[in-house]
């Protein structure tokens, strides 16, 4: 009767081993999977804000560009600045397209205030100062700057 019990238990003792390996397997699944996917989602985050950050300094850079040659050439038609409008309006696809991958919110409105901003002072006849559009910049790339440094890559 006591060799019974004693293999009885020692069973026992082999299946609550058994069981609590097993759980302890599962959870450390689990945690290296959530580790993982809050990895992946920040590295995906940053690589938006990047892009984004990019198309906004091309952006202004054609907006210089052609601002110019309007301010330049004033009555023209802006068909006639062919190359630089083709290149402006890239440009300002680029960052759309960027933007549709931005997922915070800040940054999002951050963005669109400048590019409102810098379209008009660089290329519409409407006069705003250039410390306007320049403080609008320095706003976005704050934003930006505070989500990349943040441990979800948001400022949400």
């Amino acid at each position: 009767m006591l060799a019974q019990s004693t293999g009885s238990a020692a069973v026992d003792s082999a299946l609550i081993a058994a069981v609590v390996s097993l759980l302890v397997a599962l959870i450390s699944q689990f945690s290296t999977s959530v580790r993982d996917g809050s990895a992946r989602r920040y590295e995906r985050r940053r690589a938006a804000l990047l892009d984004a950050q990019n198309a906004a300094l091309v952006l202004r850079t054609r907006l210089r560009e052609y601002g110019q040659l309007i301010r330049a050439h004033p009555g023209q038609l802006a068909a006639a600045f062919g190359d630089a409008e083709q290149r402006f309006d890239d440009a300002r696809s680029g960052l759309d397209v960027a933007l549709s991958r931005v997922e915070d919110a800040q940054v999002r409105r951050a963005l669109l205030d400048w590019q409102a901003a810098a379209q008009v002072s660089y290329v519409s006849v409407q006069d705003i100062p250039a410390s306007t559009e320049q403080a609008r910049w320095d706003a976005m790339n704050q934003a930006i700057g505070r989500a990349l440094i943040s441990q979800s890559g948001s400022t949400d």
